[in-house]
């Protein structure tokens, strides 16, 4: 029983990570939250649920596409440290925006 209950904080925080890791890839390439809810077709609400709320990202389907988008795959972004290698990446055009949800604004130029 206490062994379901480790690998059940281990899978909890590689959950955690992955969402870091997909915030901090966003936000590096200074991508809005309305940008990406764009491209992906999803609100920006969601794409802040995928990158801030545990309980939401247990669907890995939807983690996994928005990896996809940024270049990465889920496994990458598990093991990965605050160190990946944005060149490496698949990069999109660079586009510019704020976080903020509520104004409608898309963030793209």
């Amino acid at each position: 029983m206490l062994a379901d209950t480790n690998e059940d904080k281990e899978a909890m925080h590689e959950i955690v990570r992955v969402q870091h890791q997909l915030s901090r890839i966003r936000k590096s390439r200074k991508w809005s939250l309305n940008y990406v809810g764009i491209e992906l077709d999803v609100h920006p609400s969601t794409v802040w649920r995928w990158e801030n709320n545990p309980a939401y990202a247990g669907n890995i389907g939807e983690l996994q596409m928005y990896a996809r988008f940024l270049g990465y795959t889920l496994r990458v972004l598990v093991v990965a440290d605050d160190g990946i290698n944005e060149s490496q990446t698949i990069i999109h055009e660079d586009f510019q925006g704020s976080d903020d949800i509520v104004s409608g604004e898309s963030g793209v130029s």
